[in-house]
């Protein structure tokens, strides 16, 4: 894992495009374009059961959540990404 920092329009597609999953740890949030991003480039989406996320992307399948601030359940399902792939 490596913290990028700001990046570009052009590579920022390209490494979610790479990416096995995209950790999405927010508490607050109004729509989260990122999601549906990752979603758009086929990357699974680990993320929080806040409302923003339960309202607009409830029943994907490639976005999987665990109740808010369960950072063992989400290190499991990320974890389980990164053994096995999406499943």
């Amino acid at each position: 894992m490596e913290y990028l920092g700001y990046v570009d329009r052009n590579n920022h597609i390209k490494i979610i495009s790479k990416a096995r999953t995209l950790i999405y740890p927010s508490h607050k949030d109004a729509f989260p374009l990122i999601v549906l991003e990752s979603l758009a480039l086929g990357t699974t989406v680990v993320a929080y059961d806040i409302p923003a996320i339960k309202s607009t992307y409830s029943g994907i399948k490639a976005v999987l959540t665990v109740s808010e601030y369960d950072i063992n359940a989400m290190a499991y399902k990320i974890i389980n990404i990164l053994k096995n792939g999406f499943r």
